[in-house]
């Protein structure tokens, strides 16, 4: 008779037990993702982590980055614009078109 109730007790245990166990598992597993990406999240609010592209110039508004950047592909040399945190626009260029860019923009280099 014992064995027979303690099965109702047991069972349950046994699953709550193993439920707690996978989603410990679940949690160390994915919690070094979720901390790598809001490192890159907050790096790419604050800092500017652009990967292989490098801010030549700042703009007040998207107007302006847009001319920026058509007067850099007049140049022949690509480039995009980033909205900061700031407010601010970054025009963005590869890092082997940078001095080039640099001459592009004139007095609007960094």
């Amino acid at each position: 008779m014992f064995f027979a109730t303690s099965a109702y007790v047991v069972g349950p245990l046994i699953a709550f037990a193993v439920v707690a166990i996978l989603a410990a598992i679940l949690r160390w597993t994915f919690d070094a993702d979720i901390a790598r990406t809001q490192e890159k999240i907050f790096a790419a609010q604050h800092g500017g982590d652009y990967g292989l592209l490098r801010v030549v110039g700042v703009a007040d508004d998207i107007l302006e980055a847009r001319a920026l950047k058509e007067r850099l592909a007049e140049a022949g040399i690509r480039a995009t614009f980033a909205v900061a945190p700031a407010g601010h626009v970054n025009i963005l260029v590869f890092e082997s078109q940078l001095a080039a860019a640099k001459q592009v923009m004139g007095g609007t280099t960094l």
